[in-house]
């Protein structure tokens, strides 16, 4: 069974995220709020390097070969989500999707998908090099703050 990605009542929905934002202290100091999170995977979606950017964008994958390994933000609220969309910017567009977890429960969510397909670089982005050289210093370098939420 497909678990609700947005609730009436509460107004809130499942985010999945995939590049910056799957580390706690990015995703909180952007979005103001720490929600619980699993990780979770989305098929049929690639995560690409950008050109001159430390961050990824994703895109679907029309072959079907292609999954992203990232972080399921459960419930966040309508408000961490307009700090979201602002963060992102129009770089990117808020989509629904349906990812897995690793026990295998579904979810509806929202995944930001890149928008300029002229700045990908068909390599794929690597978690490992963000963590080593950009982490510490992505929100500073990135002008986030709890007062603006842009990018």
């Amino acid at each position: 069974m497909i678990q609700q990605y947005q609730s009436q009542r509460n107004r809130t929905a499942h985010v999945f995220t995939y590049g910056s934002l799957m580390y706690p202290e990015i995703f909180e100091q952007v979005a103001g709020v720490l929600p619980q999170s699993v990780l979770a995977t989305a098929h049929h979606w690639r995560r690409h390097s950008l050109a001159g950017r430390t961050y990824p964008g994703a895109l679907p994958d029309s072959t079907g070969q292609s999954t992203i390994t990232g972080v399921l933000w459960l419930n966040v609220s309508s408000l961490a989500i307009s700090a979201l969309d602002r963060f992102e910017g129009q770089e990117y567009r808020r989509v629904g999707i349906d990812v897995t977890t690793s026990d295998g429960k579904k979810f509806q969510a929202n995944i930001y998908q890149w928008l300029l397909p002229t700045q990908i670089l068909w390599d794929d982005w690597c978690t490992e090099s963000f963590e080593q050289n950009h982490r510490q210093n992505f929100v500073q370098t990135h002008g986030v703050s709890q007062d603006s939420k842009t990018r």
